[in-house]
């Protein structure tokens, strides 16, 4: 989209010695690709006050799955997570007691603290419970990616682990 037609879609001028304004302009462009393009991530970066670079990075278009579908990728995942618990627990290498529910799956560390994983079978999502937050995980592409930075959920989970037991932890 030109630099003109973004300011006039802004509601700003396109002439004068303020033109354009470079706040209102990335603020147009970001409302723009939120609303046209799901999945994108924009960077607008200005390089001088007259030009506006748009570099786009397209993820992944996640893919709807089946209830099925959705139930087999996400006890897929929690078996793929106790296991590998209880494989440290034969190493010794640490004592993290796990606790399964269903679609609940309860991490308690040594310490106390504890890593919840829980599946949302509404939204086909798990979603993690951990000491530096709260994150959701969609199915896309045969991985769980974070809904909002698109990281793979076995990554994360085990920068939280690692964090909570105070050793490098993998999953």
């Amino acid at each position: 989209m030109a630099l003109t037609a973004l300011a006039a879609w802004a509601g700003g001028s396109t002439k004068g010695p303020f033109w354009p304004h470079p706040t209102r302009v990335m603020m147009a462009a970001k409302a723009i690709m939120a609303r046209c393009i799901p999945c994108v991530t924009v960077d607008i970066s200005p390089p001088d006050k007259l030009e506006f670079n748009f570099i786009v990075k397209k993820h992944p278009m996640p893919v709807m799955l089946t209830d099925s579908e959705y139930h087999t990728a996400a006890q897929a995942t929690l078996d793929h997570i106790e296991a590998q618990v209880d494989r440290w627990l034969e190493q010794d290498l640490i004592d993290i007691d796990t606790h399964r529910t269903g679609g609940l799956l309860e991490l308690t560390f040594p310490n106390r603290s504890q890593i919840i994983i829980n599946t949302q079978p509404p939204l086909h999502e798990l979603w993690v419970a951990a000491r530096s937050g709260g994150f959701h995980y969609k199915h896309i592409s045969g991985e769980w990616r974070n809904t909002r930075d698109h990281s793979p959920l076995l990554e994360a989970l085990s920068a939280c682990a690692s964090e909570q037991a105070g050793i490098a932890l993998v999953f």
